[in-house]
């Protein structure tokens, strides 16, 4: 702190505010993400094709059957989404490999996901609980298509950055082009994904849509700009989970009781 403070005067203001404890008034880095649509119009009535591709670019949804992807970083997430009650909705950390920490904004472990071969034996309240949960696969990327807004003005990306999520039934179509990369010694970044339309199921009046991935054998060098991006993709990672993080921390005082707090077991739980 002593360092910190005879060099004030060269600080700037985000560095000061963090430090005594002010916060900053910095936007937070985003990314637009790359779906699949499920709207049949917009919000001004016209068409639009189910089971495109859909992102918004500065504002603009533009769809377009096929899609481009050069993924950089693939990461999960356990979400647990509870519509009846907010309070039971809650997220872990973003987490890279299936050893990772799975700390949650609940002061729980990987929002209490229980492995299927062992839901069988909950009751049924339980075995409600964990159809809440569902790992998200995040796969940050650029993208680049030739596609169309709503109103059929035709529109060019191109190295977008962007973030694909998916959890369900398009968990595993990029999973699995993303495993065969692997099986090849390929970088996943030095690769092209082609996103060729989707597939139509139905069951009933509910009717979904999985993507059509493969690899398009096509090698890309890494720059210096997607180096740059790799590098933005990272602080949005080290972003939610410092806030994953807090939130964690916060509940697990919540949680402990007077004794725990005394003894310092909280501290040396949190900060270990």
């Amino acid at each position: 702190m002593s360092n910190e403070l005879s060099n004030l005067d060269n600080l700037s203001n985000d560095k000061i505010m963090a430090m005594v404890g002010q916060d900053a008034n910095i936007e937070k880095k985003s990314l637009p993400s790359l779906v699949i649509n499920y709207e049949a119009e917009d919000s001004e009535g016209n068409a639009i094709k189910r089971g495109l591709y859909k992102i918004n670019v500065k504002g603009v949804d533009v769809f377009a059957e096929n899609v481009e992807f050069r993924p950089f970083l693939n990461a999960f997430q356990y979400k647990k989404y509870d519509d009846e009650n907010e309070d039971n909705t809650y997220k872990s950390v973003m987490f890279r490999s299936w050893s990772d920490s799975t700390i949650d904004t609940n002061g729980t472990q990987s929002c209490g996901s229980v492995p299927r071969a062992e839901r069988e034996n909950l009751d049924p309240v339980g075995k409600i609980e964990q159809d809440k949960v569902k790992c998200h696969r995040h796969v940050f990327g650029v993208v680049s298509l030739k596609g169309k807004t709503s109103k059929g003005k035709e529109v060019i990306i191109t190295d977008e950055p962007a973030l694909y999520s998916v959890k369900g039934v398009n968990y595993m179509p990029i999973g699995d082009v993303l495993q065969s990369l692997s099986a090849r010694n390929k970088i996943m970044y030095n690769t092209v994904l082609k996103f060729s339309g989707t597939e139509k199921h139905s069951r009933g009046t509910v009717t979904w849509f999985t993507a059509n991935i493969k690899d398009a054998n096509k090698h890309v060098e890494f720059s210096e700009s997607n180096k740059e991006t790799l590098n933005t993709f990272l602080e949005i990672f080290k972003s939610e989970n410092d806030y994953v993080a807090q939130e964690y921390a916060k509940a697990v005082k919540g949680k402990v009781s007077s004794q725990d707090i005394e003894d310092g077991k909280l501290l040396k739980e949190v900060t270990a």
